[in-house]
């Protein structure tokens, strides 16, 4: 499984890196309801699965599948909260990535979408080649083979 740090590290998502908040962007517990969104996401794309945070054998699709929570989760709010103003001739915006945000977390999704269906594809297949027998096979019959 991925470990949060990870996520941190892909979104870029330090105190050190983020010079505005001067902290953490995401909180642990938003990191971690990400998580387990992009698994229930996974799980009930067809044909369903029972994965759980734990056992989720993707790690790529479960660490863009969470930027892709987070991403979406906070375009959401920036564009709830947002509000444009001007005074003394200068415009403030500050909550105007919000547009950045969700073009990045559809971006993101579309992939997501993408990889899972072929992991499903791919699981389908190797399950398809499972075995079965019948009562024929071990007649006991000997074959000759005749050179010429």
């Amino acid at each position: 499984m991925i470990q949060p740090y990870d996520i941190r590290i892909f979104i870029r998502d330090r105190p050190e890196w983020n010079r505005l908040l001067d902290k953490e962007e995401f909180s642990q517990e938003q990191i971690d309801q990400a998580m387990k969104f992009t698994v229930m996401m996974f799980n009930e794309m067809p044909p369903e699965t029972g994965h759980t945070l734990e056992n989720f054998p993707y790690k790529y699709l479960l660490l863009i599948g969470t930027v892709y929570h987070l991403l979406l989760g906070g375009g959401i709010l920036r564009s709830r909260n947002r509000l444009s103003y001007q005074t003394d001739g200068v415009s403030v915006d500050d909550e105007a990535h919000s547009e950045v945000e969700l073009a990045l977390a559809q971006q993101l999704k579309q992939e997501f979408l993408m990889e899972s269906k072929n992991k499903k594809i791919e699981a389908n297949a190797k399950a398809g080649w499972g075995h079965s027998s019948s009562e024929y096979a071990n007649l006991g019959y000997t074959h000759i083979y005749f050179r010429r």
